[in-house]
């Protein structure tokens, strides 16, 4: 007992490190996989874009009222250069200010590169700004009714919302989580059979 009790000893320390060893690798093929699926650069459009404001989302419904005008006139040039001399600038415009900003925040031993990568991580959630945007802003500002501009207080209930999210308001969260399990499953149901109908 006293000669097995040794190598006891000295066969843990190695099963544990090659178990150390194999939960590394887990790890570095599951991140690696992810970069895969979604590089690292692609963060760097929801930080372009950025969240929403009162400055985006004017652009945002103006965009769409856009589209139609050059459509209208058969303009594909407008609408280059409504992207290009408009659109994209101010985006960049706001997007290096509140990089600044968020840089003055940091530790001045940070890092350009930590910190710069750390700011287009954080914006990531944009993304959802973008998608509300593009389908809900845009789509106001084609459709030109005259009641399509009051979809502009979607800015200030999505930044609001935003806000209370961070500061861990309770009953944000309890909503939220009883409409994505509650919504969840009746919205489906009716996208697929519209799918279903689609593909019939």
């Amino acid at each position: 007992l006293s000669a097995s009790s040794p190598e006891e000893g000295t066969n843990m320390p190695e099963n544990s490190s090659y178990v150390q060893e194999d939960d590394k690798s887990d790890r570095f093929g599951i991140l690696a996989m992810c970069d895969r699926i979604y590089p690292p650069w692609v963060d760097y459009f929801p930080a372009l874009v950025g969240k929403l404001n009162p400055i985006s989302g004017v652009l945002m419904y103006f965009t769409g009222f856009v589209l139609v005008e050059c459509q209208r006139v058969q303009s594909v040039w407008a609408a280059l250069q409504w992207l290009l001399l408009v659109l994209v600038p101010v985006h960049a415009l706001l997007a290096v200010v509140k990089y600044m900003l968020y840089k003055r925040g940091l530790p001045k031993e940070t890092q350009p590169s930590v910190a710069r990568a750390s700011f287009v991580r954080l914006q990531r959630s944009a993304w959802i700004d973008f998608h509300i945007g593009i389908q809900l802003l845009v789509v106001a500002g084609m459709s030109g009714s005259p009641t399509a501009d009051l979809w502009l207080w979607l800015v200030p209930l999505v930044m609001t919302l935003r806000f209370l999210w961070y500061r861990r308001w309770t009953p944000l969260a309890r909503v939220c989580f009883w409409v994505h399990r509650v919504m969840s499953p009746v919205l489906l149901v009716p996208c697929l059979g519209m799918l279903a109908a689609y593909t019939a």
